[in-house]
């Protein structure tokens, strides 16, 4: 009995040393719905989105114009951590991400590669033409060789709103 107490107690310990630590974003960013108008007809900004998608190289999964929908193949994301200010480590990433930390290891997990999906949205409205741009299934990847993606859990990741800034000066 005393050993098998000793035994659940240890297990305990061991399973909680080994969970991550994940520190919560402090920085303030995009609530992940980039909105904008342009005074450019709907098809002007639609061809430009095109344009600008076709030279920056995204390539384009769904496109839908009568709707009015744009959702972007999956895209590799510039990310960063913050450091212990709040404040970006790269500040012209495009994601803010959540730092975790593995006591067991005592490192931090590193992912290899950040992906997501740019949805953009594009209607007439009020004689002007409103643009909405969100981020959408956001994944990693740990390690160069494994192909497997992990969804991030909700809020570990943030658009900084950078990407979508961009966007809207190409094409308003």
């Amino acid at each position: 009995m005393k050993i098998t107490f000793l035994l659940s107690a240890f297990l305990i310990v061991l399973a909680t040393s080994c969970t991550p630590k994940a520190y919560p974003l402090k920085g303030t960013y995009t609530n992940g719905n980039f909105e904008a108008y342009s005074e450019k007809s709907k098809d002007a900004v639609w061809d430009n989105i095109i344009e600008f998608f076709a030279k920056n190289g995204i390539s384009i999964r769904i496109i839908d114009r009568s709707s009015g929908l744009i959702v972007s193949g999956e895209t590799e994301l510039t990310w960063s951590f913050e450091n212990k200010k709040g404040e970006l480590e790269n500040k012209d990433a495009w994601v803010a991400i959540y730092r975790l930390y593995d006591p067991g290891s005592r490192q931090t997990y590193k992912p290899y590669l950040v992906t997501g999906e740019w949805n953009i949205r594009i209607k007439e409205q009020n004689n002007k033409t409103l643009i909405n741009i969100n981020l959408v299934n956001p994944t990693y990847t740990r390690v160069m060789t494994s192909p497997v993606k992990t969804t991030f859990q909700k809020g570990y990741v943030q658009s900084t709103g950078i990407f979508e800034k961009w966007v809207y000066e190409k094409i308003k």
